[in-house]
């Protein structure tokens, strides 16, 4: 029998067909199309790993890491360098920061005011950079009881490596990490933990959005709202900004969206969340939007 694609599999399949030509046959297509100004870029490692994983989470991770290196010698290392300085990737950083913050916020204020556990979902989880930096950084406070706070990371993971390198991140900082493989849209290993009536006081939703259409966005604010979060909790979820290198995004097969910045708000209203605030990137290449779940009335 043939499996039914979810919205994130048909997503993830529309990028990926649209997505095939290797980087020999990109380069070729600059140089047809006469954008000989790209060319240098495909000395940088980080360029190539870009054209092979399509800014998935190893390679989001790479941004984050900011490391330049340099296989194709001292200029392609240079060259390296000014790739992970790109408004993008500049961008990524910059949220990464945001979310952290906001995660040490919101987990240090619930631990304050309740007794009860403070469980987190973190999904699409990726290598979990955000909340491993977070809790790490939070077990230095003496004041905080972490033992209560219960982490959760739920990634589709299509390749296979990713969920293992985060288990192995979370065991080298001594930190307990519930993870799953599965698809948001229609979960099931992750369902039976919402069947047995857990929900989450905060959610962690950074970097799917751009993957995805608006009316798909809209089926995610909802399911994290209707099923995932109890009344009063947190979800932290982004959102990107067109900018100069935008279009070079699209020549490089990489088809990320721009949702409309006061409809991505409206939305979150409509799915039944309370806008906190909303905190641009340095760069207003990326927004992380910070909103309460209402409960039904």
């Amino acid at each position: 029998m043939t499996k039914t694609p979810t919205i994130v599999e048909e997503s993830s399949a529309r990028h990926s067909r649209g997505a095939q030509r290797s980087t020999a046959s990109i380069a070729w297509r600059f140089v047809v199309r006469l954008k000989w100004q790209y060319l240098p870029l495909l000395l940088s490692d980080y360029t190539r790993e870009i054209l092979r994983r399509k800014y998935d989470a190893v390679a989001t991770d790479m941004a984050y890491e900011n490391r330049a290196s340099g296989a194709a010698g001292p200029l392609g290392k240079l060259v390296d360098r000014l790739v992970l300085n790109f408004p993008t990737h500049e961008g990524l950083r910059q949220r990464l920061a945001i979310v952290q913050g906001s995660l040490k916020k919101e987990i240090t204020q619930r631990l304050q005011q309740s007794d009860g556990p403070v469980r987190v979902l973190s999904a699409p989880c990726g290598l979990m950079r955000d909340v491993l930096g977070c809790v790490t950084e939070l077990r230095k406070e003496p004041a905080l009881d972490m033992t209560r706070v219960d982490i959760y990371g739920l990634d589709l993971d299509a390749s296979g490596e990713v969920l293992p390198e985060a288990g192995r991140r979370a065991e080298a900082c001594g930190v307990a990490v519930r993870l799953y493989q599965d698809d948001l849209f229609k979960p099931q290993a992750f369902q039976e933990v919402l069947e047995q009536g857990v929900r989450f006081q905060v959610v962690n939703c950074i970097g799917l959005t751009p993957w995805l259409d608006l009316a798909e966005v809209r089926q995610l604010m909802s399911f994290f709202h209707d099923r995932v979060l109890e009344p009063g909790g947190m979800l932290i979820i982004d959102n990107f900004s067109p900018h100069k290198y935008a279009a070079l995004a699209k020549d490089l097969e990489i088809y990320s969206r721009y949702h409309d910045a006061a409809a991505f708000v409206d939305m979150l209203r409509e799915c039944g969340f309370r806008m906190e605030k909303a905190v641009a990137t340095a760069n207003h290449v990326n927004t992380v939007h910070i909103a309460t779940a209402i409960a039904n009335s």
